[in-house]
C-alpha cells in the first residue's frame, strides 16, 4: 500500500506537495522542486483509484518513526482518510511515532491538531523546538505530537537529539568546530595572491593577500604562500589532518595533468605547478586550474550559476576571460584552452593584432580596453554629438554611463560591442549549449542594462528554440577565484 517515491514517480506527487506547501514565485518553486526531488528517497506515497492521494516523508530512527510534510489530496481530506493511513503505517512499522506540527497555532493548526488527536497523536508537554535551517527551507518552530502521547523527558530528549542528527544533519557549534574540515583557496594574480581558508560547506572563514613574488621560478612565491598558510593554521589551531587540500588558480592555460603552460605577467614558463606546490608547501592534494575557469567554477558552485547543470561564464575586464562548467566540473580540453572565449575569432577581417598575437579576437572589442578602442574609432569616424567628446580620455565606465543616460553615439558603440558578444555566445552555444550564461568582471558594473543588451544580441544570433537561456550577472566579485579554487578540492571530498 505504501509506495516509495522514486525519480520516475516524483512528478506525479509534486502537485500534491505543492498544494500543501504553496509557493508563488517561480524561481523558489523550482528550487523547492529540485530540493524535494533530490531527497525523494525518503518520501512515501499512497495511491487511490490509480492516482496518488497522499504523500509524506518518513524516517525510521532507532525505535521510532519521524514524519513530516504530510499531504492529502483535497477530495480525501474528510472522513479520517489521512489518520487511517498514519495508523496503518505505524502498525506496519511497529514503532512509536513522532509527528511535526508547526506553530504559531492558528485556526488551521488547531483543526489539524484535533484531527491527529482523534488518532491518538497528542502534543507532548515539552517546549517548542527551533530546528536548524535546512537548505531551501524556511522552518517555523516545531512542536512534536507523539504516539504514545505520554513520554518521559529523557525519551523526548533522545528523540529530539536523534531527529536533529538524522533529519537536520545538525551538530552543536562545539561539535561542528571539532569535526570541521577545511581547504585553502588560492588565486594567484600579477600583483597579489588572494588566499582564503574555506570550510567544507564552501563558506570563506577568513581571507587575506600576500604580494606576488615574480621571477622565472615559482618556488619563491610558493614559499611565501606556505609561510602564510602555516601562520593561519597556527592562529586558528587547525592541524594538517583538518586540511582537505589546496585549490589554486593561475593566470595561464592549465591542462588536466596540473601543468601550467606559461604565466607571462609573473614570468613563469611551463611548470608542473600542482606537484611543485605539494612539494614546497607540504599539503596535498593540490588542484590547479586557470584563473578564469576557476572563477567560473566558483560562480557555478556558490554564485549566479548555483543550481544550474551547465554554465558559461564571460569575464569582461582588462581582457575577456571565459570558462565552461558542466555537471560541477570545469571543461578543460586537451590543451587547457576550452572556454577561452576571449580569443574566439569574431572578425576575420580585423587588421590590428590582439595581445595573443592573433587578429579579430572577441577581446579586441569586448574587454574594457577593446571598448575604449571601439569608442575612439567611432568618435573619429562619426560626427554625432556625444558627451564622450567632452572627455580627455574615455573609459569603459564612461561609455556605459553615457549609454545608460541615453547618449545616442554611446548606445551605438555599446550595441556594436554587444553584437560581438552575442555572436560569440551564440557560437559557444552551438558547441556546449549551457543552461546559464554568467557575465562577470569590472565591466558588469553596468548591471542589467549591459546584461539586457548582451541577451538581446545573443537572441538575434541564435536558433529560436535556443533563446530560453538564463543570463545573469556574477555575484561573488573578488571572492570567485578563492571559492572556485576551494571547489576544486571540495568537489572531490563530496
Amino acid at each position: 500500500m505504501f509506495e516509495r517515491i522514486t525519480e520516475e514517480t516524483f512528478d506525479e506527487i509534486f502537485p500534491l506537495l505543492e498544494a500543501a506547501f504553496p509557493v508563488t514565485e517561480l524561481r523558489i518553486r523550482e528550487e523547492q522542486k529540485k530540493l524535494l526531488r533530490e531527497t525523494c528517497y525518503r518520501l512515501y506515497g499512497v495511491r487511490k483509484n490509480g492516482m496518488f492521494a497522499a504523500v509524506f516523508a518518513a524516517w525510521e530512527i532507532d525505535d521510532f518513526l519521524y514524519i513530516e510534510h504530510f499531504a492529502v489530496k483535497e477530495e480525501y481530506r474528510n472522513g479520517g482518510y489521512g489518520g487511517s493511513l498514519l495508523d496503518l503505517f505505524l502498525e506496519e512499522k511497529g514503532k512509536a511515532m513522532v509527528l511535526e506540527v508547526e506553530v504559531p497555532e492558528d485556526e488551521m493548526t488547531e483543526r489539524r491538531v484535533g484531527f491527529y488527536e482523534r488518532h491518538g497523536l497528542v502534543y507532548n508537554e515539552y517546549p517548542y523546538l527551533q530546528p536548524p535551517m535546512r537548505k531551501g527551507q524556511d522552518l517555523l518552530p516545531l512542536r512534536f505530537m507523539t504516539k504514545p502521547a505520554a513520554i518521559e523527558e529523557k525519551t523526548y530528549e533522545r528523540y529530539k537529539k536523534r531527529i536533529y542528527e538524522v533529519v537536520y544533519k545538525y551538530k552543536s557549534e562545539e561539535e561542528e568546530a571539532l569535526n570541521m574540515k577545511y581547504c585553502f583557496g588560492i588565486d594567484i594574480g600579477g600583483t597579489t595572491v588572494k588566499i582564503g581558508l574555506v570550510a567544507e560547506n564552501g563558506e570563506i572563514v577568513t581571507r587575506w593577500e600576500v604580494p606576488t613574488r615574480k621571477g622565472s621560478d615559482p618556488t619563491g612565491l610558493l614559499e611565501d604562500v606556505k609561510a602564510s598558510l602555516e601562520a593561519c593554521m597556527a592562529e586558528r589551531k587547525i592541524g594538517q589532518a583538518d586540511i582537505l587540500g589546496i585549490g589554486m588558480a593561475a593566470p595561464g592555460p592549465v591542462t588536466a595533468d596540473g601543468v601550467l603552460h606559461g604565466c607571462v605577467n609573473i614570468g613563469w614558463g611551463d611548470v608542473d605547478l600542482d606537484d611543485l606546490a605539494e612539494e614546497v608547501i607540504g599539503i596535498s592534494p593540490v588542484r590547479l586550474g586557470n584563473d578564469a575557469r576557476v572563477a567560473a567554477l566558483g560562480e557555478a558552485a556558490y554564485g549566479a550559476g548555483k543550481g544550474a547543470k551547465s554554465m558559461l561564464m564571460l569575464t569582461l575586464g582588462t581582457g575577456v576571460g571565459g570558462g565552461v562548467v558542466l555537471d560541477g566540473h570545469i571543461l578543460m580540453g586537451s590543451s587547457g584552452v576550452a572556454g577561452e572565449i576571449g580569443h574566439m575569432t569574431i572578425d576575420p577581417y580585423e587588421t590590428e593584432t590582439c595581445g595573443c598575437g592573433k587578429t579579430g579576437c572577441l577581446e579586441q572589442y569586448a574587454s574594457a580596453t577593446g571598448m575604449v578602442r571601439a569608442a575612439e574609432k567611432f568618435l573619429q569616424e562619426k560626427t554625432d554629438d556625444s558627451v564622450l567628446r567632452q572627455l580627455k580620455q574615455v573609459t569603459a565606465k564612461d561609455l556605459w554611463d553615457a549609454a545608460k543616460d541615453g547618449d545616442k553615439l554611446a548606445n551605438e558603440i555599446t550595441d556594436f560591442v554587444c553584437d560581438r558578444l552575442g555572436a560569440a555566445i551564440a557560437n559557444a552555444t552551438y558547441l556546449v549549449d549551457t543552461e546559464t550564461v554568467v557575465i562577470g568582471g569590472g565591466v558588469c558594473a553596468a548591471g542589467k542594462f549591459l546584461l539586457d543588451k548582451i541577451e538581446n544580441a545573443y537572441n538575434a544570433k541564435v536558433f529560436a528554440h535556443s533563446r530560453n537561456k538564463r543570463f545573469a550577472l556574477a555575484e561573488l566579485g573578488n571572492d570567485a577565484g578563492i571559492r572556485g579554487a576551494a571547489a576544486l578540492i571540495l568537489q572531490d571530498a563530496e
